[in-house]
């Protein structure tokens, strides 16, 4: 929000508001002819108000949010959905901490079965049924046939299978911990013998990172899989003998989620746990920043195949006959890998994956905890060592990458530790073109768990606060969709004009429309105008198609909270529609009908449908405060080195020979003001001889709070001094404002003192007596000295009383042993203020 002056033109409508203020009796409150206007126009000016079922982007505009609703109802133990999927129209999840198989009836998920000591991280669709990765001491792979599972196939020596791909009859299966690529060839039977290895399973990658976490596989057939520990992305073609390469090293130690479009352009998702913190990372933009042109780019052939969608139909959803894009983890929060599952319980969890070892039969409440204790050990341990093997940052943001040959699986799994370096906090999405340009296109203190696809733009589930983030990489544009009542959100399904987001702590479904939701508010913050004012007009600029509508109320009141004490009612509806005559870039005008008080706020109702929202760019509220009263806190009158008021601080007994300070006639006026309004002040100054009623003007027009004023053309005397401030530049003449401050009283004094002698010198022998007085009008005198011949070597002479504390003080010099012949005896007498008398006088020694 931010308060700017108007421009110093008044409108015909505020001069007709001054008027009636005028005649309502306003004369001395209201005032200020510059306006002051609120300007909502950022995403942190419209974070601050209440949203319901809109958003507000990074770039400020305001729109209707997502239609969300819940789907069903979890049993009570499931606190973790790891993966959704549907088929023929039926929704199944893997669901945790106790293994089970969800699936949706009558508004309400129920159990198909329960495993013990297992789990299933990823679901998918084979030949038309479900697909379930089961992870285990035996993990394999299988279908559900009605309520019966049918074993595909068993995977020996493999512990976890984190996510899965299928193409026709063939399966890409990530694993863990020996961070194994297997491709699984289902059209060839099973073997008779199963002493021996099973011929339909290829390692296709044997890694030195513990674990793959993530699968994605472009049209030509190339697959990519994201590991742990040290944020590594493998691309590799399993058709040809050719030795796979890493296509990226990510700072980040976990590469958790991969989107891999048919053009094998790349978008890779991070999920440090320890950089997942409460709020925003950056909070939010706070300024404008412009946006980029949306042109096409006609070099960039990438690019632009970037911004179709992956298929012609906007259904994302799986096919037994064709090539699957699924191109994100399944197991983005759960390759902690325990039944229990804490890191999807604990707001900043770590991801790293780990053998937990298994129990038998089903495990109770006890075992839960037990399980959770040990896989927090161990979780601490792996986060101290992923720490330590960190990688470097090897492609910085905007550089290409070096695609470097990885380890074939032949090739010894050593892993080479490598230094630590800096890294930016939160996590990443990092979009790796087909020229291996990369840049980074999102970064939060959120834990990246999985990326969709939506014609061109990106939705990202992330955890530990529950957020979906909608992003346009071309309009550098990011969105909050939504913020679930959930601490993560495992994985999203896109499915027609639906998405489904499965989330864990608590579990639960939710449905999110593609389109805009029909309706939703905006209220604004209570905007505090300081004081009770005039309201004028209100401005707002949107863009507003066709078919969709924007209604507009205010409010007013002079309690700070609305629910504690009664405020205006909220005005009659201003409705704006759609008119083609008014680009949206041209401000409307909405009258403001609300009192006069201190506190508003307004209300936005935004009416669209599913392909179109109401576009909220800017809100401008112009007011008129009162014209206050200047302010002037502190007004001082100080000669250099002098306390105010123009008096020498003591600092003790002065020295014999000290030469004198110079006595200062430049007086220096200091003065604190302020004015409530931001109105420019102008100073005057005046003075007043004590006993008089006269004011005698030194300065005026002054616009700095500092004058120096010379009193050498001031006849001697205490004065009192008075600064006058005014706003008359700002106002019209009968509405100013002044404010009047004195100062202490100030002593001007240019006159030495006065040489008394009523005695004459007197002279026995050799020594000379000197009796006098010396006496000044105004002030003590300060010292005296005596000199001979001219000499510099002044000679101290203390008063009779043996203090100098008055005006007026009595001196007798002694000199002693003087030479025969002619002297000149020099006497000095100065004053508080540095005021000095010079007597010279002839004596004769003969």
């Amino acid at each position: 929000m931010n308060h700017i002056p108007d421009d110093p033109a008044i409108s015909l409508r505020l001069m007709a508001i001054y008027a009636c203020l005028l005649a309502a009796g306003w004369t001395t409150e209201i005032s200020a002819i510059q306006p002051t206007r609120w300007i909502h126009t950022t995403e942190a000016d419209f974070a601050t108000g209440e949203l319901d079922h809109t958003m507000v982007t990074n770039l400020g505009d305001l729109k209707l949010a997502p239609q969300v609703k819940t789907i069903g109802r979890t049993p009570r133990k499931a606190t973790v959905i790891y993966d959704l999927q549907t088929v023929d129209e039926e929704i199944y999840l893997a669901a945790g901490p106790e293994a089970k198989l969800l699936r949706h009836q009558n508004d309400s998920f129920d159990t198909v079965f329960t495993l013990a000591s297992e789990q299933i991280f990823a679901l998918d669709v084979y030949q038309g049924q479900l697909l379930m990765a089961i992870s285990g001491s035996t993990s394999r792979l299988a279908v559900l046939d009605g309520d019966n599972t049918e074993i595909l196939i068993e995977l020996e020596g493999i512990r976890y299978i984190w996510d899965v791909i299928v193409d026709n009859q063939i399966i890409y299966v990530a694993t863990g911990t020996d961070g194994k690529l297997l491709r699984i060839d289902l059209s060839h039977p099973a073997p008779a013998d199963q002493d021996h290895h099973d011929p339909r399973v290829k390692v296709l990658l044997d890694t030195a990172q513990k674990n793959l976490l993530c699968l994605g596989r472009d049209a030509q057939g190339h697959v990519y899989t994201g590991t742990d520990i040290d944020g590594l992305i493998y691309r590799l073609n399993p058709d040809q003998d050719a030795d796979p390469y890493v296509l990226y090293d990510a700072a980040e130690p976990e590469i958790a989620a991969l989107l891999v479009l048919d053009n094998g352009t790349v978008y890779a998702g991070t999920a440090d746990a320890d950089q997942a913190k409460h709020g925003r990372l950056k909070g939010e933009a706070r300024k404008e920043t412009g946006r980029p042109h949306r042109g096409q780019d006609q070099n960039n052939g990438d690019r632009q195949e970037q911004n179709k969608p992956l298929s012609a139909s906007p259904t994302l959803t799986k096919s037994s006959n064709t090539p699957d894009i699924k191109g994100t983890s399944h197991s983005t929060t759960t390759n902690d890998l325990a039944s229990d599952s804490p890191a999807l319980q604990k707001q900043n969890s770590n991801h790293k994956t780990q053998s937990i070892p298994a129990k038998n039969g089903a495990p109770s409440t006890e075992q839960y905890n037990e399980l959770r204790q040990v896989t927090d050990a161990w979780l601490t341990e792996a986060r101290k060592t992923a720490i330590s093997d960190q990688p470097p940052h090897s492609t910085p943001e905007s550089q290409a990458s070096n695609p470097t040959r990885a380890s074939s699986s032949t090739t010894s799994k050593k892993r080479n530790k490598r230094p630590q370096t800096r890294r930016k906090p939160g996590n990443a999405i990092y979009r790796i073109g087909t020229d291996h340009f990369v840049s980074e296109i999102f970064r939060e203190s959120v834990m990246v768990l999985k990326i969709l696809e939506d014609h061109g733009r990106l939705i990202v589930a992330t955890g530990n606060e529950g957020q979906i983030f909608h992003l346009d990489p071309d309009a550098e544009e990011t969105t909050i969709l939504t913020a679930l009542n959930a601490q993560q959100v495992p994985t999203i399904f896109a499915e027609g004009d639906r998405l489904l987001a499965a989330t864990a702590n608590p579990a639960m479904v939710v449905e999110l429309h593609r389109g805009f939701a029909g309706q939703g508010q905006y209220t604004s913050q209570v905007l505090d105008a300081s004081h009770v004012s005039q309201w004028g007009t209100m401005h707002v600029t949107a863009k507003i198609p066709p078919d969709t509508s924007m209604a507009v109320e205010v409010r007013s009141g002079n309690v700070e909270d609305p629910e504690r004490a009664a405020w205006s009612h909220w005005s009659p509806v201003i409705t704006l529609n759609h008119d083609p005559q008014v680009p949206p870039s041209t401000p409307q005008r909405v009258r403001i009908d609300a009192p006069n008080a201190r506190f508003f706020q307004y209300r936005l109702g935004l009416n669209g449908h599913e392909h179109a929202s109401p576009v909220v760019d800017r809100i401008q509220i112009t007011y008129v405060l009162p014209n206050l009263k200047p302010r002037i806190t502190e007004f001082q009158a100080r000669y250099p080195g002098k306390q105010p008021g123009g008096t020498t601080q003591s600092k003790g007994k002065p020295k014999i020979n000290a030469t004198i300070s110079k006595h200062e006639s430049d007086l220096n006026l200091l003065w604190k003001a302020r004015d409530d309004n931001g109105d420019q002040l102008i100073f005057t100054i005046e003075c007043q001889l004590a006993g008089s009623d006269k004011w005698i003007l030194i300065a005026e027009d002054l616009s700095t709070s500092a004058y120096k004023w010379n009193t050498n053309r001031m006849p001697d005397g205490r004065y009192i001094l008075k600064v006058n401030a005014s706003d008359r530049k700002d106002n019209a003449p009968h509405l100013a404002r002044t404010a009047t401050r004195l100062s202490d009283p100030i002593l001007i004094d240019n006159t030495p003192p006065q040489w008394i002698a009523p005695h004459p010198i007197q002279i026995v022998d050799n020594h000379v007596t000197v009796k006098a007085s010396v006496r000044d009008a105004l002030s003590p005198i300060k010292e005296v000295h005596w000199a001979i011949d001219s000499h510099d070597d002044w000679h101290m002479v203390s008063p009779t009383d043996l203090i100098y504390d008055s005006t007026a003080e009595d001196i007798i010099i002694t000199i002693p042993d003087l030479t025969p012949g002619a002297h000149v005896i020099t006497i000095r007498a100065v004053d508080l203020v540095n005021n000095a008398l010079y007597k010279a006088q002839f004596v004769r020694i003969d």
